[in-house]
C-alpha cells in the first residue's frame, strides 16, 4: 500500500465554516488503476465518540457534517457503479468505546442507499475513540471478502487523536 496525502481546503468545507485543518490520508494500492475501471471494494470506518458532538456552524455537529457526507459519498459510488457497470462492495464500520457496529453490503445496489442512510442516521455519537477494534473490523472484511480483482479502498474518518492513545499502537501491530 502507498499513502497519499491531501490537505483539506481551509476554505471550502461544503458550506460549513471552516475548521482547524486537517490532513487527510488515503491509502491506496500501488500501482492502482484509475476507480472504477474495475470491481471496487469500498471499507468506511466512521468515528461516532463523544468529540463529534463538536459543533462547527450553528446547531450543526462535526457527526451530522460527516454522516452527511458520507451519505453523498454513496450516492456517488452508486451512480459510478451503474455508470462504468462495475460490481461494488461496501462496508461501513462506526466506532467509539461505546460500541462498534458494522454494516456490510456486498454486491452493492442502488436498493441498499436508503438502506445505508437509515442505518447511518440511527447512530449516535458517545464514548471514547479506540482504533483497534475497527481496524480489526476492517482487517476482517478485506480478508473475509475473497474478492480477487476488485481494487480494495479503506477510509478512516475520524477527528482526533485515539483513546487509548495506545490503541493505535495495538491496531497498527495487530492488523
Amino acid at each position: 500500500l502507498e499513502r497519499r496525502r491531501y490537505r483539506t481546503n481551509r476554505n471550502s468545507n461544503f458550506g460549513i465554516e471552516p475548521m482547524k485543518p486537517k490532513e487527510l490520508y488515503r491509502f491506496a494500492e500501488a500501482g492502482s488503476v484509475p476507480p472504477f475501471s474495475r470491481p471496487q471494494n469500498f471499507f468506511f470506518v466512521l468515528d461516532k465518540s463523544g468529540s463529534m458532538n463538536e459543533t462547527v456552524f450553528g446547531t450543526t455537529t462535526r457527526f451530522q457534517v460527516v454522516r452527511q457526507q458520507l451519505k453523498d459519498v454513496i450516492a456517488k459510488i452508486d451512480a459510478l457503479r451503474i455508470e462504468k457497470a462495475v460490481p461494488v462492495d461496501i462496508g461501513i464500520c462506526a466506532f467509539s468505546g461505546a460500541s462498534t457496529v458494522q454494516i456490510i453490503r456486498r454486491d452493492f445496489q442502488t436498493s441498499n442507499v436508503a438502506e445505508l442512510e437509515s442505518w447511518l442516521d440511527a447512530l449516535t455519537a458517545t464514548g471514547g475513540t479506540p482504533y483497534d477494534a475497527p481496524m480489526t473490523q476492517a482487517r476482517s472484511y478485506f480478508l473475509g471478502a475473497n474478492r480477487a480483482g476488485y481494487q480494495q479502498s479503506l477510509f478512516f474518518i475520524t477527528d482526533g487523536t485515539p483513546e487509548p492513545l495506545n490503541s493505535a499502537f495495538t491496531a497498527a501491530t495487530n492488523n
